[in-house]
């Protein structure tokens, strides 16, 4: 017994060891990251790329918006020049009732 808890106790020393070797290495590894050169640079084609991103995005919802504009407006158009005809039609024919006008 004696020797299975010297020998849990060595256990626990190296892990702990290893612990603290795992969180140096990790900050020396951290901080070489962030002060390279091309760290800067990195996170600017970053920036760049979600600004073309976004820019992007407004494009083709301006334009969508704009199409459906269109769309309305010609459908609406041609229902109404198609109302307005049949309208005229039915008064030149004077063939028209009550129930068409309501």
């Amino acid at each position: 017994m004696r020797h299975a808890n010297e020998h849990r106790q060595e256990l626990g020393k190296q892990t702990d060891e290893f612990t603290l070797d795992h969180d140096q290495f990790r900050q020396k590894l951290t901080a070489q990251i962030t002060q390279s050169p091309y760290y800067p640079n990195l996170k600017q084609k970053i920036d760049q790329w979600e600004q073309q991103s976004i820019d992007k995005i407004h494009q083709v919802a301006d334009d969508i918006r704009k199409y459906l504009d269109n769309m309305i407006k010609t459908q609406l158009t041609d229902v109404l020049i198609k109302l307005a005809n049949e309208i005229n039609h039915a008064r030149e024919e004077d063939e028209y009732f009550e129930t068409d006008i309501q």
